[in-house]
């Protein structure tokens, strides 16, 4: 899974459609792209997340979204502490890639005045969401910086992303191929 975060307005949905056509396109995959905004009332810290980890998806917006539109909304995230670190040990064991995409307040304002676009939130609390990415960012992967000059993602980002998920998801098929192994070696000496 390829998880993509940050708020309004940064282009996460532009970077998640670049990813799967070429996920799809030069690796012969069957990705899919899923985008997860405001949680149901009946979502479950852990398991509702969970139930959304799969390894051939591109994911726009997950549980890090959910902790940082709660403080910028001034609301008690449905995701706590424990909560969170269960999520992320599944996601580790998908061998999931974290990125975000992040903008300096000046240059967030510009984007929000000139694209008008059809944001959920309004413009105090996505700076406040900016915020808490810009000062949660030791969380992710690979992270972006977007400004006025930077429209969208850079192609370079994109093929950083690439060589760090195709990387990750390399190593957790050789370990699986080596459990796999060995569990067939103990069965045979059994």
């Amino acid at each position: 899974m390829l998880v993509v975060e940050g708020t309004d307005l940064l282009g996460k949905t532009t970077l998640c459609n670049k990813l799967v056509k070429r996920l799809n396109d030069e690796y012969r995959a069957l990705f899919t792209y899923q985008h997860l905004s405001r949680l149901p009332a009946n979502w479950h810290p852990v398991w509702s997340y969970v139930d959304k980890m799969t390894r051939y998806c591109v994911q726009d917006r997950f549980h890090d979204s959910e902790l940082a539109y709660a403080q910028a909304r001034g609301d008690r995230p449905i995701i706590d502490d424990d909560a969170y670190r269960l999520v992320e040990a599944h996601l580790a064991l998908r061998a999931g890639l974290k990125v975000v995409i992040v903008c300096d307040d000046e240059s967030l304002l510009r984007r929000r005045y000139r694209e008008l676009g059809d944001d959920m939130y309004g413009i105090d609390v996505i700076e406040k969401a900016n915020a808490w990415f810009l000062n949660n960012q030791c969380r992710f992967d690979h992270v972006i910086h977007v400004n006025e000059d930077s429209e969208w993602a850079q192609k370079e980002d994109e093929d950083r992303i690439l060589e760090l998920y195709i990387d990750r998801q390399d190593g957790l098929t050789l370990i699986n191929m080596h459990i796999d192994k060995l569990g067939r070696s103990m069965w045979k000496q059994s």
